[in-house]
């Protein structure tokens, strides 16, 4: 922490974990099921963990009845499930809500968004 020049928007989430202050709502190595049945997990392919992370959310956010995602790494799968769903530990994942509440727009969320949107755009052929 002490080596860190600009720790304007990071959290200490416990354990020398430090995040940007828009992923402090996440929960690392965790899942959240039952899924949501009928749908299948996009592939985020993001250049950065930050803008896949953030990708899926939006995903989530975007879907009717999502009220939490996973996504898996390194291969990216994003699950979404409902608002009854629970967590169980993963190793690999980071999960989190479809919207993190007073989430400010900080200059880490900005330089992500339009990473996100690009990911979270269906391939086409």
């Amino acid at each position: 922490w002490n080596d860190i020049k600009d720790k304007a928007n990071l959290i200490d989430i416990g354990h020398h974990t430090y995040v940007p202050s828009d992923l402090a709502c996440m929960e690392l190595g965790m899942v959240y099921l039952p899924t949501m049945l009928g749908e299948t997990p996009q592939v985020i392919s993001n250049p950065t963990r930050e803008g896949a992370i953030m990708a899926c959310q939006k995903h989530c956010a975007e879907t009717d009845g999502c009220a939490y995602f996973h996504i898996m790494f390194p291969n990216g799968d994003c699950y979404i499930s409902g608002k009854d769903a629970h967590t169980s530990p993963l190793v690999g994942a980071v999960a989190g809500p479809a919207v993190c509440r007073n989430k400010e727009k900080a200059s880490f969320y900005r330089l992500f968004e339009a990473e996100a949107d690009a990911a979270a755009e269906p391939l086409r052929s």
